[in-house]
């Protein structure tokens, strides 16, 4: 309940419940820290692969890019099973708050590797607002 309330005092509330209006703008993108996990850098990997597949452009250096997407990466090892949580907050290069989400573990069935689903649910979620954003600005 606490991480909750912290996430949604930063404005990091799933990512589905918020409008983006300038997230259209958005084509190139660097992608940030993920936190201190030991799948952290595995992530950004898995991310950058996600993102590309999804139409977006991945960056080397920040200088290059539109946006800069970071956040942070959970892993919990249970017995017989992992469970990936991620949050991320993409800003602009000034800093401002384009979009973001808190994706949560979820079943897959026969999918085992749950960074690799996480990278990939955030991949989606971006492109389906980023649709609607340029939809709603007459542009998509």
């Amino acid at each position: 309940m606490i991480a909750v309330l912290f996430m949604l005092s930063l404005g990091l509330g799933p990512a589905q419940n918020t409008n983006y209006p300038d997230l259209y703008t958005i084509r190139s993108i660097y992608i940030g820290d993920m936190g201190q996990s030991d799948e952290a850098q595995r992530f950004r990997l898995l991310l950058a692969d996600a993102l590309s597949d999804k139409g977006f452009t991945v960056v080397e250096k920040q200088d290059q890019a539109d946006a800069v997407l970071s956040g942070v990466l959970a892993v919990r090892v249970h017995e017989d099973t992992t469970r990936a949580r991620v949050t991320v907050m993409l800003k602009s290069i000034p800093g401002q708050r384009l979009w973001g989400g808190d994706f949560e573990p979820r079943v897959k069935l026969f999918v085992k590797d749950t960074v690799k689903l996480r990278a990939e649910d955030v991949a989606s979620r971006l492109r389906k607002d980023w649709n609607k954003s340029a939809k709603d600005a007459g542009v998509g």
